[in-house]
């Protein structure tokens, strides 16, 4: 793999045409495709991979270790389609040995249809301030 660069960008996905026919693109999100999402333990990542899941992808939940990404992965598993790959790959995406291991993953498992980083967010008080509300 390239160094210095997003493991998932290093690899093209053909185009595929039914028929022959360019104007017949396959629709990324439908059944039978993975779903790789970062920050699926919580928020908006979470509420991506259940919808995700409930499509009929697979869903790979990536997010720092712990309860929080093992409650998650129940919870999109208990959404998704029976017979169809969801789990968890704990995941520092600052790490980019993790994030390739994460694309390795992912690549093995089946075709990548998508791939939603969400960012992660901590809401910490500014200097001075006690609250996140922007009250002292």
């Amino acid at each position: 793999m390239q160094t210095g660069k997003s493991a998932f960008v290093c690899r093209r996905v053909p185009e595929i045409h039914f028929g022959g026919n360019p104007s017949c693109t396959k629709k990324a999100i439908s059944e039978g495709g993975i779903a790789v999402v970062t920050g699926a333990a919580s928020g908006v990542g979470l509420a991506a991979a259940t919808r995700f899941a409930q499509a009929g992808l697979g869903v790979i939940l990536a997010d720092l270790p712990g309860p929080a990404l093992e409650e998650a992965t129940e919870k999109v598993r208990a959404a998704g389609t029976v017979g169809v790959d969801i789990f968890a790959v704990p995941t520092d995406v600052g790490d980019m040995a993790q994030v390739e291991a994460l694309a390795e993953k992912a690549f093995q498992t089946g075709p990548v249809a998508v791939l939603m980083n969400t960012p992660a967010s901590a809401c910490r008080p500014l200097p001075g301030r006690t609250s996140t509300t922007g009250s002292a």
